[in-house]
């Protein structure tokens, strides 16, 4: 019996968390294939970060400011894995990834969130609370998808922009 692979796309695949993310997902590789969705305007150098990781993971360059793009590139996709981005425009790319994959029927999307947001008492909580908040709203809207939240507490990997001052 030939089963179907799922098609799982990571959007910010390239980044300090996608790559992580990809490399988790490539332990299931035998059942799973791997999109890394990169920011089209790095396109080459974040093709380089997402093959050293994964090189059988194929590449979707995407602009989050381009929502029929976006349908586009989650035509296909069984899970969408949603790490917002580290910019000013994190909330309206976030919402910009949940509205494309509605539009292109994705059955499941999660979306990386933030530890304590709903207190929403400085920017980047009130941020990934906004975010949340987008992800519920459309399921209320009546496309059904599966939904997961994962909230992350404080980033280790943040304490590396510190290094020079901590070895200081």
């Amino acid at each position: 019996m030939v089963v179907e692979k799922k098609k799982v796309c990571v959007t910010g695949a390239a980044g300090q968390t996608g790559r992580h993310i990809l490399k988790s997902l490539t332990k299931y590789q035998d059942t799973v294939d791997i999109c890394a969705a990169i920011h089209s305007a790095d396109q080459q150098a974040q093709t380089e970060t997402v093959k050293s990781i994964c090189k059988d993971a194929c590449t979707c360059p995407v602009d989050a400011d381009d929502l029929d793009g976006l349908v586009k590139a989650f035509e296909g996709v069984s899970d969408l894995f949603i790490v917002p981005t580290a910019t000013e425009s994190k909330v309206r790319h976030a919402f910009n990834y949940i509205r494309a994959a509605k539009r292109a029927k994705v059955p499941f999307v999660a979306v990386l969130s933030m530890s304590g947001c709903e207190r929403r008492d400085y920017l980047w909580a009130d941020q990934f609370w906004s975010i949340e908040e987008e992800l519920k709203r459309s399921v209320e809207s009546g496309h059904h998808f599966n939904w997961c939240i994962l909230r992350s507490s404080f980033y280790l990997q943040n304490l590396l922009l510190y290094a020079q001052q901590y070895a200081e």
